[in-house]
């Protein structure tokens, strides 16, 4: 019986737990989709705008630091930014992402 019970306390954290869980998914779905949808609005010209920016504005290198993180791809290893605070930017592996071939299918995944 004791076994029981404890299986049974385990249980039901584990179910208050999917509950929060399920609810903090819900709330994140509405940016999840609307995320979706922009992404859809990008075209390969707008890729190749980016790509073609000699020293593209700091911001930019940062969105597509998330992006390599997003599609797990390398980062440069850690090294502090000389001209900002926080980490270089991995700008190199970002060009060579965006120069690949087929880089709009594997965004429409």
């Amino acid at each position: 019986q004791k076994v029981k019970d404890k299986a049974q306390a385990v249980a039901d954290v584990i179910s208050a737990d999917k509950a929060v869980a399920e609810e903090k998914l819900e709330k994140a779905r509405p940016a999840l989709e609307e995320a979706e949808r922009a992404l859809k609005t990008i075209k390969g010209a707008d890729i190749a705008t980016v790509r073609k920016l000699g020293k593209p504005p700091h911001l930019i290198m940062r969105i597509m630091d998330c992006v390599l993180i997003l599609f797990q791809r390398r980062v440069d290893n850690m090294a502090m930014d000389p001209e900002r605070p926080g980490p270089k930017p991995s700008w190199q592996e970002s060009l060579k992402m965006m120069s690949q071939t087929g880089i709009m299918r594997i965004m429409d995944c």
